[in-house]
């Protein structure tokens, strides 16, 4: 989809459309520069599509269920099959509600905790690339919550861009003392 950063109703974004190749320009015929007012604004795009297969995995430190209080690791991975190197890799994984972000760490690239957009930059071919990001529980128990990273460049094999974790909480349970022995309920 492509839309204009800077556009408004009634500025005719698309009136006008030439592609070449992975190049595309758009015409907005109404738009205001400065003072003049319908002076109009070309937008230019061009597509980034890689000639690599790039693989999205998650796991997490702890098994299921967890408990509102608990401190996870969350890590996603990205993998490059090639056959050609990768650029401009993004990975999409905001948190759900009912996790908290405490910290992260990188292997490759940065991290932007605020929007949870990855930029691993270039990915060689064979390389992997992981982010670990330590989160607490917040969720009411009885839910499950997933947690999901998406490849948001294009490559060869939409199939692997994607991976989710689920994590189910639950109410922590009462222990009490049976003949020396704590059993739960």
């Amino acid at each position: 989809r492509l839309t204009a950063s800077d556009g408004a109703f009634g500025d005719y974004f698309g009136v006008s459309v030439a592609l070449s190749g992975e190049t595309a320009v758009v015409g907005a015929g109404y738009v205001d520069a400065g003072a003049n007012a319908y002076q109009g604004a070309v937008y230019f795009y061009h597509a980034y599509y890689s000639d690599a297969d790039l693989a999205v995995s998650v796991v997490t430190t702890t098994n299921n269920p967890i408990q509102p209080g608990d401190t996870l690791l969350l890590t996603a991975a990205v993998l490059n099959y090639g056959p050609s190197p990768a650029s401009d890799v993004l990975l999409g994984g905001h948190l759900p509600d009912g996790l908290t972000y405490a910290s992260h760490a990188v292997t490759h690239g940065a991290y932007n905790s605020s929007s949870g957009s990855w930029n691993l930059g270039s990915l060689p071919v064979g390389v992997a690339a992981t982010l670990t990001i330590e989160v607490t529980v917040d969720a009411i128990t009885d839910q499950t919550l997933t947690f999901t990273a998406s490849l948001l460049s294009q490559d060869l094999n939409d199939a692997n861009n994607t991976a989710n974790l689920e994590l189910r909480v639950t109410a922590m349970e009462e222990a009490t003392l049976n003949g020396g022995f704590n059993t739960y309920k």
